[in-house]
């Protein structure tokens, strides 16, 4: 099964369990990282935007400047729905899916509920995404609200979410992040799934109409002719890219980079990824090395390694000027060749290893 058809299935499935169970467990869906993923790239696949890499990142417990592996599997939390059944009590929902009954005053607020001690059997209560963020030391309430909603006065909203005295917290604790964003819904991340399923497979029908049809040549040759050969099918049309949209999106990111709005240049650059041909070395060039400024600036730097590499993978001979390029990127380019020669090594390894076989 192709992995753009795998991920609408989980994602139906998650819409059945969400649905159907009504409550039970949280609808959840699973990517399986493919070359060339990061948090930022996987974010904006499935939640429309690169800035909230921190949703992936929080539910699966790994650092921000982690490196993706392929194959590795990522679990993607979406806003889940939940029906009320006869006999419910706010409190008692809130108790059984957010781990604590207190916590139904913020279920209220989420859901537009004004009063509480009356729900109607069949009403659905949207339920959000919660991250377990184990606090490290120098972290407060406004460096861990900056991080998940990029914005500091939702400090307050951690402080009551989690009950939080005047003693505060310690290194080491878990503080629970409760996550209400619509573009996480369910049926907005299945949205984004088929779309990008879609556009995979415009891309491929492209790529395969491109191929020359030597493979056919041969096989009709050594073939009996048929009477009456079928007519050329019309090639797919090769999907149009607005090169004016892409150098217009890569001037603007540009500005933000020397202005140090290193997040709105990740915004502004991730969308484009798909939509610059890998042929288009200039731009690929251009594009990613921005992109890894910029993410090396916020302390993402296995992600602009990541960036990094694939640009060598494009382009073997791509070199950076030692004068005017920053240490840093310098150092992460580094590791970036590092890392593809070892990957070139050992594809070349599995390649004679089955000529061998052969």
């Amino acid at each position: 099964m192709r992995p753009a058809r795998r991920l609408l299935l989980l994602a139906s499935l998650a819409l059945l369990l969400s649905l159907g169970l009504a409550g039970e467990a949280a609808a959840q869906i699973t990517h399986v990282v493919e070359r060339g993923d990061t948090l930022s790239r996987v974010a904006q696949r499935y939640y429309g935007s690169a800035r909230k890499a921190s949703y992936v990142a929080g539910v699966n417990r790994i650092p921000m400047d982690g490196e993706l592996k392929v194959g590795q599997r990522l679990k993607i939390a979406v806003v889940w729905t939940y029906r009320v059944r006869r006999g419910d009590r706010l409190s008692a929902i809130a108790r059984k899916v957010l781990g604590d009954e207190r916590r139904y005053t913020y279920l209220a607020r989420i859901n537009d509920i004004e009063e509480v001690g009356r729900l109607s059997p069949g009403t659905r209560l949207l339920i959000p995404i919660e991250v377990r963020h184990k606090a490290v030391r120098g972290e407060n309430l406004g460096i861990i609200a900056k991080h998940y909603y990029n914005n500091t006065r939702q400090a307050k909203l951690l402080r009551d979410y989690n009950f939080i005295g005047k003693k505060g917290f310690s290194t080491g604790d878990v503080i629970v992040v409760p996550i209400f964003d619509r573009s996480a819904e369910l049926s907005e991340v299945q949205r984004r799934i088929k779309d990008h399923r879609e556009a995979a497979a415009r891309a491929t029908a492209a790529r395969e109409a491109a191929k020359p049809a030597s493979k056919a040549g041969k096989r009709a040759a050594t073939a009996e002719p048929d009477p009456a050969p079928e007519p050329e099918a019309e090639e797919a049309p090769a999907p149009v890219v607005d090169l004016e949209k892409l150098d217009a999106g890569l001037r603007r990111s540009l500005e933000s980079l020397d202005q140090g709005a290193y997040e709105e240049v990740v915004e502004l650059l991730e969308p484009l990824l798909d939509e610059v041909p890998e042929s288009d070395l200039t731009r690929q060039r251009d594009l990613r090395l921005a992109l890894a400024t910029a993410l090396v600036a916020l302390g993402r730097r296995g992600e602009a390694s990541s960036h990094l590499q694939r640009l060598i993978e494009l382009d073997p001979d791509t070199s950076l000027d030692p004068v005017a390029t920053s240490p840093k990127i310098l150092q992460a380019f580094g590791r970036a060749q590092e890392a593809w020669a070892e990957s070139s090594m050992e594809s070349a390894a599995e390649e004679e290893l089955g000529e061998g076989e052969e």
